[in-house]
């Protein structure tokens, strides 16, 4: 019971550091600031995602009448195979559903690719606005000291 009870302490801890820490921060005010992007990318695959399981049902519904039933297990398909957790183990036969699997395994590939560049991007905004104000301060307090230092030597 000892245990659990540190071993609970020190979860709460690490949430205590991650509160801290500016990477951290960044990333969230990243999602924060790009969350239109991400939810058009999102909101599209999700269209992509129903449209072609629509069109598996319609291309292998008559060669798999017991896999494909209704559009319904399109979709579950679809979902699977988008993010590639494939637990129901069936997949297309015909040539046209075959197709239209591997474009949705692309789109899962997409799923992750594009919202981790929309990320990154904002990411290195943020490091580059982050760099250039602090070299602005930096300018500041060297040009201040400049000046102080002209003042004393009109003392």
């Amino acid at each position: 019971m000892a245990s659990a009870h540190c071993a609970s302490i020190r979860l709460t801890r690490i949430f205590k550091v991650t509160q801290h820490s500016a990477t951290l921060s960044a990333i969230t005010n990243v999602i924060r600031d790009k969350a239109k992007d991400l939810l058009a990318v999102f909101f599209f695959m999700s269209l992509m995602v129903l449209f072609l399981s629509l069109l598996m049902y319609a291309a292998e519904h008559d060669a798999q009448p017991d896999k494909f039933k209704n559009a319904i297990s399109a979709l579950w398909w679809a979902i699977e195979t988008f993010t590639k957790s494939g637990t129901r183990g069936f997949y297309p036969i015909t040539t046209l559903g075959r197709i239209i699997g591997a474009v949705v395994s692309v789109l899962g590939i997409c799923l992750i690719a594009i919202p981790t560049g929309i990320i990154s991007s904002g990411l290195i905004e943020q490091i580059k606005n982050r760099n250039s104000g602090e070299a602005r301060n930096k300018e500041h307090c060297v040009d201040g000291d400049n000046r102080d230092n002209e003042k004393g030597d009109d003392k």
